[in-house]
């Protein structure tokens, strides 16, 4: 059975805000700091209202375990992963990732997909590269820059 995705909705902030906060994603994320409630309901606000973002929630046996998000860019865009605690270790990010890039590709279409992901987070490097992103030049401190072109 492969995790399933849907649209975010405003319904989902609580365990979006949550996810987020987890420790493992806060230390793995570009900027650590904590999120706070508001913050985050404004930016979800704007995430959902924005034809450039595309925000996916992944459900496994009908429960939700993890988003991914897409940001456009005039030369393609930029993905985001995060899975809830309860599911990490599951080999559930591997499908969730791939289901996540084939959708947004349908809807958008084709185009070059960029990942950050800081130098110590050894698990998203292996994620990403199994889904055939290549390393380049980094242009963010404390991250390496993979991207995945259409084929």
């Amino acid at each position: 059975m492969t995790p399933s995705l849907r649209p975010a909705t405003f319904d989902d902030a609580q365990r979006l805000w949550e996810w987020a906060n987890d420790p493992v994603t806060r230390q793995n994320a570009l900027n650590s700091e904590d999120i706070p409630w508001k913050s985050h309901l404004t930016w979800l606000q704007d995430v959902l209202a924005n034809d450039k973002q595309t925000l996916f929630v992944a459900e496994w046996r009908g429960t939700p375990m993890g988003s991914c998000r897409f940001d456009s860019t005039p030369d393609g865009a930029v993905v985001t992963i995060a899975l809830a605690p309860s599911h990490r270790g599951m080999k559930l990010s591997l499908p969730v990732l791939q289901n996540a890039i084939e959708r947004y590709w349908t809807e958008k279409g084709p185009r070059p997909i960029l990942a950050y992901i800081r130098p110590h987070n050894t698990p998203s490097i292996r994620l990403f590269e199994a889904c055939d992103f290549e390393p380049i030049e980094s242009d963010v401190d404390d991250a390496d820059r993979f991207v995945l072109v259409p084929k």
